[in-house]
């Protein structure tokens, strides 16, 4: 991403130079965000330069994969690019506002990753209890296995599974905590699973 951004702007960055301390301005991490905010590509390399290789750490202490650190931490100078306006230096340092926006991106993504994880376990239970796939001798067993249920775990097993909702969606149509929801399901489908072994 930053290779293409160099090479977009290589004339504008030829125009510029390297960045450097104008009279009475000290180079700064503070004076780079300044001017990132002014739409300074320079700044912007030099900014990423300078507070790079400290952003990487705080990303791989986060997310533990270097691969996915990575990813992060391009995300974040993506994140910084467009919100330099916003840094305000009054309620903190620069590198703290970069840290800052370091550990948000890393946390939405480990929040998505978690969401992700979620839909595709949600998503195999779905195709393991309601594919056309299945035989009608197993689907009839699966039938009598719903049967032998509790009436709280079929019926969250069936909004999960069959019908698709979050545990968040569930839990609120229930009434019930979402973790009591998801305890529900994975009882349930243990239950369904040692039925049809049986």
């Amino acid at each position: 991403m930053f290779d293409e951004l160099h090479d977009a702007h290589r004339a504008e960055e030829a125009r510029i130079g390297t960045v450097q301390a104008q009279p009475g301005q000290s180079f700064s991490i503070e004076n780079l965000v300044v001017r990132v905010a002014q739409g300074d590509h320079a700044a912007f390399r030099a900014l990423y330069d300078a507070s790079g290789a400290r952003l990487m750490a705080q990303a791989l202490y986060i997310v533990r994969q270097s691969d996915v650190a990575e990813d992060v931490l391009q995300d974040a100078f993506v994140r910084i690019w467009m919100g330099a306006k916003d840094f305000d230096p009054q309620r903190g340092s620069a590198m703290a506002w970069l840290t800052w926006v370091l550990r948000n991106t890393a946390i939405d993504f480990l929040r998505k990753q978690r969401v992700a994880a979620r839909y595709h376990a949600d998503a195999d239970a779905a195709a393991m209890l309601a594919s056309p796939a299945v035989p009608i001798d197993h689907r009839i067993d699966l039938t009598r296995g719903f049967r032998e249920l509790p009436k709280a775990q079929m019926q969250a097993v069936i909004a999960i599974a069959v019908e698709g909702h979050t545990h968040r969606e569930a839990a609120a149509e229930f009434l019930i905590p979402v973790p009591t929801s998801k305890a529900r399901v994975a009882r349930g489908l243990q239950r369904i699973r040692t039925y049809l072994s049986a």
